[in-house]
């Protein structure tokens, strides 16, 4: 299949600068036929072909001159801090209800042993 690589990007206030993605990963996996229709999604999604037209939009948008932000990124480099990441941790586990404090024990030492945040 051929993309049509023309993008237009228009505002009333001004020209795109920066636009933060997030690339597919293996959650698009856990995408089941039951809720194709609810995620807005015509067919079952692949990841590999999600990651290519992902690489192939982001690439669009970086040769019209905007800056590409990835989630994942700005996450790393804001829980490198201990402190917001206990408070992200905290409230993470709250909106998730994590039911018991024995659990929530687990995941605290779990998410706050990454190497990568230490």
């Amino acid at each position: 299949m051929k993309y049509n690589n023309n993008i237009s990007i228009f505002s009333e206030i001004g020209k795109l600068r920066s636009v933060l993605l997030h690339c597919p990963g293996n959650e698009v996996e856990n995408i089941v036929p039951t809720y194709l229709r609810k995620l807005l999604f015509d067919e079952i999604v692949y990841k590999h072909q999600a990651q290519k037209e992902h690489n192939q939009f982001a690439k669009l948008l970086t040769d019209k001159g905007v800056e590409v932000l990835y989630l994942v990124n700005l996450m790393e480099e804001i829980l490198k801090d201990k402190d917001i990441r206990i408070k992200f941790l905290e409230e993470f586990m709250n909106e998730g209800k994590v039911p018991t404090e024995g659990l929530r024990e687990i995941l605290r030492e779990f998410f706050m042993s990454i190497r990568q945040f230490i």
